[in-house]
């Protein structure tokens, strides 16, 4: 995340300052001691900095990151983003108009008849067009949701389930802030061959079909097809490479060689019918996971955006690299931000 330039430079000129929100669950708190390590690394006065107080935060969000034991990064990215788009948000929540929602949420006293009314009245304003869906999702989930996280990583995403007997669809959207991809099995008559960031992306949008769901137009219980395409694109692209069958602390992880473009990553064939072939996405930081699905050792790689230098990160070591060396078999989450 430090990699990030938009994401640095907001906290390092402390605009973040404007945006924090005591109402959410760790009262500003995670989004300070965020602030603060940023500030460190980036203030060229210290070899190494110990993120005590981050740690802190993150091990009140989930007690699991509390102690010592070697947990999931993709899990504590997930920690972080959430608790930086609360801490960050910068929609404020009337306390009293709060408290008037939930009891007249609660208020099952509402008539027959005025319940039809207001069904016949949602139904009657509902979006007809799926531009006008995405439109009105869109403007909903920000009315709720508006951080520095929203700016810089949330996409959306458009599900569509199709009736295969009469074609009958059924779109609707939600959000992501990263993409996690399957790695898929390649095999030669030598054993195990290379795959492609490009082929493991495939799979976020192939179709599934699912048996005896029935189907509003023609009534009875059809096979459908279910599929997933990418309505917009954020300006920071996180992909996540599912290595850990079954979970983090049991199964197996996927040791394959996973080749990623380090300039010129398109995911034009993700859209969901637009053209975004102009769009390119450039590599500007990597996690790496050395090890088994009970231990093992994190590394990270990050372009430095001044001088525009790959270092490798690995506890108290720092070291330039070449660009050559940062893609390797132990990658596990890339970073990726849009070219401009």
């Amino acid at each position: 995340l430090s990699s990030c330039t938009q994401l640095t430079d907001y906290f390092l000129a402390q605009t973040y300052t404007q945006d924090l929100n005591m109402d959410g669950p760790s009262k500003g708190l995670l989004a300070e001691a965020f602030a603060s390590v940023m500030d460190k690394m980036w203030s060229n006065q210290h070899k190494v900095i110990a993120p005590s107080p981050l740690k802190y935060e993150v091990g009140r969000a989930r007690k699991e990151f509390q102690g010592c034991k070697q947990q999931d990064s993709q899990e504590l990215l997930l920690i972080l983003l959430d608790r930086l788009s609360s801490d960050l948000n910068r929609v404020r929540v009337d306390k009293k108009e709060k408290k008037k929602k939930n009891e007249k949420d609660n208020d099952n006293k509402e008539n027959e008849k005025e319940a039809e009314d207001k069904k016949k009245k949602k139904e009657a304003s509902a979006p007809k067009t799926v531009e006008e869906k995405f439109k009105r999702f869109w403007s909903s989930f920000v009315s709720r949701n508006d951080s520095v996280v929203t700016d810089l990583v949330t996409g959306v995403e458009r599900y569509t389930i199709r009736c295969m007997k009469c074609g009958n669809a059924s779109t609707r959207f939600g959000t992501y802030n990263f993409l996690s991809v399957d790695i898929p099995a390649k095999w030669s008559m030598f054993g195990s061959t290379s795959v492609n960031l490009s082929d493991c992306l495939a799979t976020y949008v192939q179709e599934e079909v699912v048996e005896d769901v029935k189907c509003d137009k023609c009534k009875g219980k059809r096979r459908k097809s279910k599929g997933t395409k990418l309505e917009t694109l954020p300006d920071i692209l996180i992909i996540h490479l599912k290595r850990f069958k079954m979970g983090w602390h049991s199964g197996e992880k996927i040791k394959q060689f996973i080749n990623f473009p380090i300039n010129g990553l398109r995911v034009n064939k993700l859209m969901a019918g637009k053209d975004e072939k102009k769009t390119a996405y450039d590599l500007i930081a990597v996690s790496n996971h050395y090890g088994g699905t009970y231990g093992g050792h994190y590394t990270a790689y990050g372009l430095n955006p001044l001088n525009k230098s790959w270092y490798l990160f690995d506890d108290k070591r720092v070291k330039e690299v070449k660009p050559s060396s940062v893609v390797t078999r132990e990658a596990y989450l890339l970073f990726y931000k849009r070219r401009t």
